[in-house]
């Protein structure tokens, strides 16, 4: 029986593609595949980018499989691509199924703060995610039919996050270490921190554990790493690494976003 359907086909292709282009003839006999974004969110934020992640779904109703070719995947701001990068290689499309795809995309906030004037002022900014897709289809009856793309947007909006951190003071007694790191967000979007899971190394000598947030005045956030049991080695500090894993909630955005920092002082 699928074989019968596939000669069906065939003979409705061939009787179309010579007044028909490829994505009406697949309108009329309702099989156009159909991509959509179903959602996009922060995946998690550095010193240096935002990553995204965003979740794709490509319906193939066609009776047999079929590939995607290759994925571009652009990021648009004001309508202006800011980072546009092609995903390589293909995925098969099961007939008449529903496949999801998971895609992260990169944004730099070095570039964002070059290109947006007035970032360090605003609270989010507004982005498109655009994915757009070649399809490989099926060949009927001798009918070249190889490409087809597939193209959908998505809205989301970003908090702005610039951070920067310091070192505020360390204290060494008899027994213990207190080192105490500030974290202030450059622009005007406030943060909370929480889960605050900490890697630090003193001279080569690592301590990790969950840091102590306290909010200033000034709306910069210290980062207290407290009790470290001191040794021999620790009488002062001149090789200082940090490596923060931790939640943070900005302004009125729906989760908490992953933060992950790394920095040397």
């Amino acid at each position: 029986m699928k074989y019968v359907f596939i000669i069906l086909i065939a003979f409705f292709f061939s009787s179309c593609m010579d007044n028909q282009p490829i994505q009406s003839v697949l309108e009329d006999i309702n099989f156009k595949p159909k991509i959509s974004i179903n959602n996009v969110e922060i995946k998690s934020i550095s010193l240096k980018n935002i990553i995204l992640k965003s979740n794709i779904s490509i319906t193939n109703l066609f009776p047999l499989d079929i590939y995607i070719k290759d994925a571009m995947v652009n990021i648009y701001y004001q309508d202006k691509i800011i980072n546009s990068y092609k995903i390589k290689g293909q995925n098969l499309l099961k007939a008449r199924s529903k496949n999801d795809i998971n895609l992260d995309s990169d944004i730099k906030i070095n570039d964002l703060v070059k290109m947006i004037d007035n970032y360090t002022k605003l609270d989010s900014l507004p982005f498109k995610l655009e994915v757009i897709t070649d399809i490989i289809l099926p060949n009927f009856d001798k009918q070249n039919l190889m490409e087809y793309s597939l193209r959908e947007k998505f809205d989301i909006n970003i908090p702005t996050f610039n951070p920067k951190i310091t070192m505020k003071g360390i204290n060494f007694s008899l027994s213990n270490i207190k080192v105490i790191f500030n974290l202030k967000n450059q622009t005007s979007a406030k943060i909370h921190l929480s889960n605050i899971n900490y890697l630090l190394n003193l001279n080569g000598i690592e301590f990790n554990g969950i840091a102590t947030a306290i909010t200033q005045q000034d709306n910069s956030i210290d980062i207290v790493l407290d009790k470290l049991q001191n040794s021999l080695n620790l009488k002062d500090s001149k090789n200082i690494s940090l490596i923060l894993n931790l939640k943070a909630k900005i302004d009125d955005f729906p989760y908490n976003i992953p933060i992950n920092i790394n920095k040397t002082f």
